[in-house]
């Protein structure tokens, strides 16, 4: 159960769809596309979800609290300024980061991410990372 729709010219993931479309869905590759937003219950339905790529796209927020059993996000090369929205990732183990623009790791930024097991936010701006961010 995967949809590649990488390599497109998609410019929002709009609300709903895929969890209509694919409730079934593992594995979705959005990558290289142009994506600017990614609607609020965007994955809604998407349960089964364990892999999401929305590398190498031009999204400045984000929020995937309705993916519980997802494992891997990359999310590498957009423009991401801060993480938040990821309270709801509880299964996840892989995230990408990097090349994007992220100043400041908060302590509350990966707070709820307990099962990460690799974690790469390099090549951005990061300047400061508080106390107990990376526990």
């Amino acid at each position: 159960h995967e949809l590649e729709l990488h390599n497109n010219l998609l410019s929002v993931v709009p609300a709903t769809v895929l969890g209509r479309v694919a409730p079934a869905l593992e594995n979705l590759d959005l990558h290289g596309n142009s994506l600017t937003e990614i609607e609020e219950g965007a994955f809604s339905g998407l349960e089964a979800l364990v892999y999401l790529d929305v590398s190498d796209n031009q999204i400045k927020t984000v929020t995937f609290c309705e993916l519980k059993n997802l494992q891997t996000l990359l999310f590498n090369q957009n423009l991401l300024e801060e993480v938040a929205g990821l309270e709801g990732l509880v299964s996840l183990k892989i995230l990408f980061m990097q090349h994007n623009n992220l100043t400041v790791i908060a302590n509350t930024t990966f707070m709820s991410l307990h099962n990460v097991e690799y974690l790469d936010v390099s090549f951005n701006s990061i300047a400061t990372i508080k106390r107990g961010a990376l526990r």
